[in-house]
């Protein structure tokens, strides 16, 4: 192989890693650009984990504001089992007093 040649490789190789770098270079300018940074990233985990905590803080005000409806059914509930047992006892009373009376009538 003489100097020519060798220049003409040389030469052709050179021309080759430059279209390649040339080419990533591009390829990157138009990918890459669509990629987030580091930066970016971590702002956008902080606002999902406020958005998270915010939820969070929602979801326990809320169960606290259930537990207490619960409890105040449940106090409800049971006023009205009390009463519903009065109710059955006077009915109980009344239906006996109508007997008697009905039987004191009877020819």
């Amino acid at each position: 192989m003489n100097k020519a040649q060798t220049t003409q490789i040389v030469s052709q190789a050179a021309t080759v890693l430059i279209t390649i770098v040339i080419s990533m270079t591009g390829f990157w300018m138009m990918i890459g650009r669509e990629f987030v940074t580091r930066e970016e990233v971590s702002k956008m985990t902080e606002t999902r984990l406020e958005l998270v905590r915010d939820n969070m803080n929602d979801f326990e005000e809320n169960s606290r504001d259930l537990q207490r409806s619960i409890e105040t059914n449940d106090k409800s509930i049971n006023d009205l089992r009390i009463e519903l047992v009065k109710l059955e006892s006077i009915m109980t009373n009344l239906s006996k007093l109508l007997e008697r009376m009905e039987t004191r009538h009877d020819p």
